[in-house]
């Protein structure tokens, strides 16, 4: 039979032994060969793989490249200005890499060390090497989702020495501001102005409008294997070269990859170490960019392929093929034609890359009348998730919102943060209708105990939590002071829109004990 060989990280020997029952794996709980039996499978993904030279070629024709002027200001020799401004950006609070030092002393003595360290930057750029410390990196592994046993679903984060992140950060500032140029609008990952809200949005509007697309659509969420890991560098030194990168450029970014070395911490313990010769590095301020340059072609050419269609928002103008956020795709298609054309895409892809589709892994959700789709060689779901957020033909809003795993109390907080803010300004003006009072306080139910019946009387859940209630409030009432105070301060000072004052001092009589109570909340 098949046996499956799983890395465990971290566990217990009670968990191990729980794992053992199963007559298809095999569980390795000795350190040493927890250690050596990662190191084999780090050195596996990281070594590099040949790609498809010809056809990588015939790929990259369909970018189209720069021009010189775009990449003047990326050009040049490192300044001290750039050095104490890449500073400033890092993150405090952040483990530091193999070397020890944390960004807070970079922070602290920013002006000192920032001509010594443009000086050593700009010597290994001329002398195209830096020390061996430079390179080194620690990879930690944080648990994804799925089997804990399988190494593949554990993320690795490296964890790289402050000066690397330092050259980084000045070359990521540079290449931010020629990106939103070459990107395509699809992907919005690491681009200035544009957000994974951009993606999910688009995603509302097609479903919202789904009469626009009278057939209907599928959304197609596709899965990758260790995308940012499997990247083949020569690939990316082409992406680069064809976008018309100047070749300084280019040279300071793969000395940044040129001896890379990293130990995985397993158990607190840390393996050999081991070359890295693929992928990008997650963790440091240039993988994003790196990657969403390496997947661009891919996006260009799904969107130019005209054998698939595209689905609508708001007109016909309006036309979507794809979206992405980093490696996070999403693709409208019609049929089992358009879905065959899309793994044609990526089997291009893979050959010329080294990257990989998880085809078993990808879903799909038809949005559309029931009964009128075309049957599809894909697993085929009632929701997906994407980007966090669960997307499906009917519903979406309240599926989201019942489905979200949060605290009571943490419920209350956002009821008081994300709605009554927003209906505070108009409450002010215009008091608001009973009717619209029921609705409002029905909904605040609604999201407080989800599709569940209420687990307590209301008069419970109102009570302040000094009291052993939950803190809650009628948000009608809630709405009713905030007018019934506007009130109460114009009459003190006199404004003229008040008038016949009388009419106005029933208002703050009546209301006044609430308005006591209520804003205590």
């Amino acid at each position: 039979s098949h046996v499956n060989l799983v890395n465990f990280v971290g566990y217990s020997l009670s968990e191990l032994e729980l794992v053992k029952r199963c007559l298809h794996v095999i569980v390795v709980y000795v350190e040493l060969d927890k250690q050596n039996e990662i190191v084999k499978q780090f050195k596996n993904m990281y070594t590099e793989i040949n790609i498809d030279n010809t056809l990588m070629t015939t790929f990259l024709d369909n970018i189209t490249p720069c021009n010189d002027a775009d990449f003047e200001f990326i050009k040049g020799e490192i300044q001290k200005g750039e050095i104490e401004r890449a500073i400033t950006q890092l993150n405090r609070g952040k483990a530091p890499g193999p070397d020890g030092f944390p960004a807070e002393l970079y922070m602290c003595f920013n002006k000192e060390l920032s001509d010594l360290m443009c000086a050593v930057l700009n010597e290994g750029i001329k002398q195209n090497n830096m020390h061996d410390e430079f390179y080194e990196g620690i990879i930690n592994l944080l648990y994804k989702k799925g089997d804990e046993y399988e190494l593949n679903n554990w993320r690795q984060v490296t964890l790289m020495n402050i000066e690397y992140k330092i050259f980084a950060k000045v070359l990521m500032n540079r290449l931010e501001k020629i990106l939103d140029k070459i990107i395509n609008e699809e992907q919005t990952c690491g681009i200035k102005g544009r957000s994974m809200w951009d993606n999910l949005c688009i995603i509302r509007e097609l479903i919202t409008n789904k009469h626009l697309n009278e057939s209907g659509f599928y959304i197609l969420a596709l899965d990758k294997k260790k995308a940012f890991d499997s990247i083949s560098r020569e690939y990316l030194w082409a992406v680069l070269e064809r976008y018309n990168f100047p070749d300084v450029f280019i040279k300071m970014i793969k000395l940044l990859y040129l001896k890379s070395t990293v130990q995985v911490k397993v158990n607190g313990k840390l393996t050999e170490k081991i070359d890295i010769c693929r992928g990008v590095k997650q963790g440091c301020p240039l993988s994003a960019a790196l990657y969403v340059l390496a997947i661009n072609p891919l996006l260009t050419s799904l969107k130019k392929e005209e054998k698939l269609t595209g689905v609508y928002v708001n007109s016909e103008l309006n036309k979507y093929v794809v979206s992405a956020f980093a490696d996070d795709i999403t693709i409208f298609i019609k049929n089992q034609d358009e879905l065959n054309t899309v793994f044609e895409h990526f089997k291009t892809y893979e050959r010329t890359s080294g990257a990989s589709l998880n085809q078993s892994k990808t879903e799909a959700v038809w949005i559309g009348d029931d009964g009128e789709n075309e049957n599809i060689n894909i697993e085929l779901k009632k929701e997906i998730k994407i980007l966090g957020i669960y997307i499906n033909n009917v519903n979406c809003v309240e599926n989201n919102w019942s489905n979200w795993n949060i605290s009571y109390i943490e419920k209350i907080e956002l009821i008081k943060m994300f709605i009554l803010s927003k209906l505070m300004f108009l409450s002010i003006v215009f008091p608001p209708p009973e009717k619209t009072i029921t609705a409002l306080n029905k909904l605040c139910i609604k999201t407080l105990w989800g599709n569940n019946r209420e687990v307590t009387k209301r008069i419970f859940v109102y009570k302040s939590r000094e009291n052993g209630g939950l803190g809650a409030f009628e948000i009608g009432d809630k709405l009713k002071i905030s007018y019934c105070k506007h009130v109460n301060e114009n009459i003190e000072k006199g404004s003229k829109w008040i008038g016949n004052k009388m009419d106005w001092e029933k208002i703050k009589c009546v209301k006044r004990r609430k308005i006591v109570i209520l804003l205590n909340c």
